[in-house]
């Protein structure tokens, strides 16, 4: 909590829950460090700690392992809204997406959410940390559950819908009517493109609306 940006803190701590099989528990401080630095930062992990998550992952999948635990480990947690995950992750499943297209499935729609000042600036650090996990809130509750969320910059999200299913424009205007609510900070407006493209325009927050 005091030094968040502390690599060796975060590699130490992963080692230790590794000495006592932890493996799983040990997931979840390099993926805290890991969005940290992509995320606020925009610089990758250093090899040691990348290296350290790819033995805990081998550690997992050790061989003997039957399909049930294996489909144990798949299944998500209950959860509604959208799937949220990193932008590694969001690649693939878009790929995946395009080849069942190919096939006559339904298409899907790329959005990407930014979050800029009144004036186009960047927000403060601090101010944009806030906003962007409010928003992430609002996207991943007002999408259903085959949508797809990541974090592609520090003040965008980078969102895949199936649009035969419900319009964009619906969905999109209910994530901002949910996050203007809930946001009562700063002036700052929140901008949409799409492609395919849809005519959907920046919506701006205000305090005093």
């Amino acid at each position: 909590s005091v030094e968040p940006y502390a690599k060796l803190l975060h590699e130490t701590l992963i080692k230790a829950l590794r000495k006592i099989n932890q493996n799983q528990t040990a997931l979840q401080p390099y993926h805290d460090i890991s969005e940290r630095f992509y995320h606020e930062l925009g610089v990758k992990l250093g090899p040691s700690i990348r290296s350290l998550h790819k033995d805990i992952l081998q550690s997992l999948n050790h061989v003997g392992t039957n399909i049930t635990a294996v489909k144990s480990e798949l299944m998500e947690k209950a959860c509604e809204g959208a799937f949220f995950c990193d932008y590694e992750i969001f690649k693939h499943l878009y790929r995946l997406e395009v080849r069942s297209a190919e096939r006559g499935a339904n298409s899907v729609l790329i959005c990407l959410v930014t979050m800029s000042s009144y004036h186009n600036a960047m927000p403060s650090k601090e101010i944009l940390n806030e906003a962007m996990a409010i928003l992430k809130d609002c996207i991943l509750s007002s999408l259903r559950k085959g949508d797809v969320v990541a974090r592609f910059s520090p003040a965008q999200y980078i969102l895949m819908i199936n649009h035969t299913k419900v319009s964009v424009e619906k969905i999109v205007k209910r994530a901002v009517e949910r996050f203007k609510n809930a946001y009562n900070s700063t002036f700052l407006k929140v901008s949409i493109t799409t492609e395919p493209k849809v005519a959907i325009l920046p919506v701006h927050v205000d305090k005093g609306q």
